[in-house]
């Protein structure tokens, strides 16, 4: 077999290529496919010998073509085997990529369709080889009449042919990712692309939890070919899904018939921030797919849910979303409190049980959910708190006094948004340490520098936080003894509620006492 190898190597080294054709003519398929084999094996002069057989086959005769495609047929399964060093697998398939334009019309065909039944058998498991099939779809889509049955096709056709059958089958799990990183190198029409990201999204129910963030940074990589807003509608609502799935089992707890097993919350809650920080980065790469995010939910709030909530305060780090970002949130806010009113004064539309859709619950869970490490999502958080209460708050009437009934219950919808608006940033003041001094800072610059119009629902908010976390409050209290230091330039009614609010902090510290 060396002796063979050798003959085989020095043969293509030097000039007589017709020695070298006579030479493989000589040998029978089984033997060739044995000294692969051997030589890939041993990881030794694999691709010296490969570049003879090449050599010594001209893809122009009949001999030569079936010989390359015998190389193919055989080289493939080999490096799938998992027998191989992955370096050597990986020089074969970058010879046989080079190779490749030089394969016949049906020889493409043939390899084509190899592919396609390993894959649907679940022979791909180690995705080695599947490097070189966009290569082989590239070459065939190129061809221009293809034997097909009984008539011809183009080689675009059947390259679409393909497609479809692949998309059709059922693909093993731990190959999805592999599959669609695959896919970005296959030129794709907007049809099979839809075809192609339909199939991914209905996998994402299969794989394991940790699996879904690398599938998503490679459907987002292929978001760069089209159909942007099917990829991220197909991310959201999967998401959105395992939310209420969630949210049922602790509604009902043990009662509940699991017949599949619960993901762990906090899990959960990871993955969806990795998979946040991906379509962030990914939009502030792709203006496109940013614009299709945010037309998503311009039309109908009814898509929003905890997930995409998250996603939209992390994209208004996005300077050039922020503003759109905090409108859309405030008009579904507005909207939401507004139809809530309609259902309660009208017993036809009570009766017809429109689908409850809560925009404030979604705020509110989005809120809860962050204390899960979503550091990218606080910021966002803190600013849409201070952008309700500054957009609804009780706006000054007459002789500066507050026109609609500041404080007590909140029961006009911008009243109730202005509420919410506090409840986020009481809220996520208790739950991150990070963004306290910040929440607290701006609390006490409203009281401070607002004399002109109301300030009733921050005095509330800063009661609130005083009450809810006062140990928690005494750490800033360095803060507070500024703002006190303005009370003689402040309103009345601002100065006593300002104290009124500190009652409980004077109790347990003696310095801000003095």
């Amino acid at each position: 077999m060396k002796g063979e190898m050798d003959k085989l190597v020095s043969l293509a080294e030097g000039d007589h290529i017709s020695e070298l054709q006579n030479y493989l003519s000589a040998l029978t398929d089984e033997k060739i496919k044995a000294l692969m084999t051997n030589s890939a094996l041993k990881g030794k002069r694999v691709g010296a010998m490969l570049k003879g057989i090449f050599k010594g086959s001209p893809s122009n005769s009949s001999e030569g073509a079936n010989r390359r495609l015998l190389v193919y047929e055989h080289c493939i399964p080999l490096c799938e085997s998992g027998d191989l060093q992955a370096e050597v697998a990986a020089d074969m398939i970058g010879l046989l990529m080079l190779e490749t334009h030089t394969l016949s019309g049906p020889s493409l065909a043939k390899l084509a369709s190899l592919f396609v039944d390993a894959i649907k058998v679940g022979k791909m498991g180690s995705g080695k080889s599947l490097e070189l099939f966009p290569t082989v779809l590239t070459a065939l889509a190129a061809c221009e009449a293809l034997t097909y049955g009984k008539g011809e096709l183009s080689g675009e056709e059947y390259k679409k042919q393909l497609i479809n059958s692949l998309c059709s089958s059922r693909w093993d799990p731990q190959c999805v990712i592999h599959f669609t990183t695959m896919f970005r190198d296959v030129p794709l029409s907007l049809e099979e692309l839809q075809f192609l990201v339909e199939k991914v999204v209905r996998m994402f129910a299969k794989l394991d939890l940790q699996e879904i963030p690398p599938l998503v940074y490679q459907l987002l990589l292929l978001s760069a070919k089209g159909c942007k807003r099917q990829i991220l509608d197909g991310i959201i609502s999967y998401f959105k899904e395992q939310d209420i799935h969630q949210e049922e089992e602790e509604k009902h707890g043990e009662n509940l018939d699991l017949e599949v097993q619960s993901i762990p919350q906090d899990q959960l809650r990871h993955v969806e921030g990795t998979v946040i920080l991906h379509v962030v980065f990914a939009i502030r790469l792709d203006h496109e797919l940013g614009r299709e995010f945010l037309k998503g939910f311009k039309t109908s709030y009814g898509d929003l849910c905890p997930f995409s909530v998250a996603l939209l305060l992390s994209v208004a780090r996005i300077q050039r979303y922020e503003e759109q970002v905090f409108d859309l949130l405030k008009a579904a806010v507005v909207k939401s409190f507004k139809d809530k009113q309609l259902l309660q004064g009208s017993k036809f539309l009570q009766d017809l049980q429109l689908g409850q859709c809560s925009v404030a619950k979604m705020i509110l869970d989005t809120v809860r959910n962050s204390v899960f490490g979503w550091d990218h999502v606080t910021q966002g958080m803190v600013q849409l708190g201070f952008f309700l209460m500054d957009a609804f708050g009780p706006k000054p009437g007459p002789f500066g006094k507050a026109s609609e009934g500041s404080g007590g219950v909140a029961r006009t919808p911008p009243q109730q948004a202005c509420k919410l608006g506090g409840q986020v940033l009481l809220q996520g003041f208790k739950m991150h340490e990070p963004i306290r001094g910040e929440i607290l800072e701006q609390v006490l610059n409203r009281l401070v520098t607002k004399t002109a119009s109301p300030v009733s629902h921050y005095l509330e908010l800063f009661s609130d936080i005083v009450i809810s976390a006062p140990m928690i409050l005494l750490e800033s209290s360095s803060k507070l003894t500024e703002t006190f230091d303005h009370l003689s330039h402040l309103p009345l009614a601002t100065v006593q509620g300002l104290l009124k609010a500190v009652q409980p902090l004077l109790k347990v510290s003696m310095s801000l006492k003095d």
